[in-house]
């Protein structure tokens, strides 16, 4: 009797250790989606960064910001302001169109996006309040 006890645990035992290894795989298996599938996100649309420049100025007044936009633009410009959002191609930009924008914020910090070569994809003005 001792026997068949001592064999029911065992093969206790081994059922357990079989759902641990296939629990184990599964979970192996949606980690591993997930991170080729991150990587596949990423890779989609170049983008590989966003970074605030390591100057000291790298705040923006409202003004400066109008006369940037009143010269020719050499990279896409996306204004994040209280009033909305804009997305400003540069390809596409006339400065005469400067009235579609209602800029209504004072002061804005500069950053950049990248590309994954290192090129500059955008330059992105937040709005600062306060």
């Amino acid at each position: 009797m001792e026997n068949v006890f001592k064999l029911v645990r065992m093969a206790f035992n081994v059922i357990i250790f079989f759902i641990a290894l296939t629990l184990l795989y599964m979970m192996f298996r949606q980690y591993d989606s997930l991170v080729r599938e991150s990587a596949e996100s990423i890779s989609g649309d170049n983008l590989m960064y966003e970074s605030v420049p390591l100057e000291t100025n790298h705040y923006i007044t409202k003004g400066d910001l109008i006369s940037l936009l009143m010269d020719g633009l050499e990279y896409d410009v996306e204004i994040v302001d209280a009033s909305g959002t804009y997305l400003i191609i540069s390809k596409d930009y006339n400065p005469s169109s400067i009235d579609l924008y209602p800029i209504t914020s004072e002061k804005f910090e500069k950053s950049y996006s990248y590309h994954l070569n290192g090129g500059i994809t955008k330059i992105i003005f937040r709005y600062i309040t306060g």
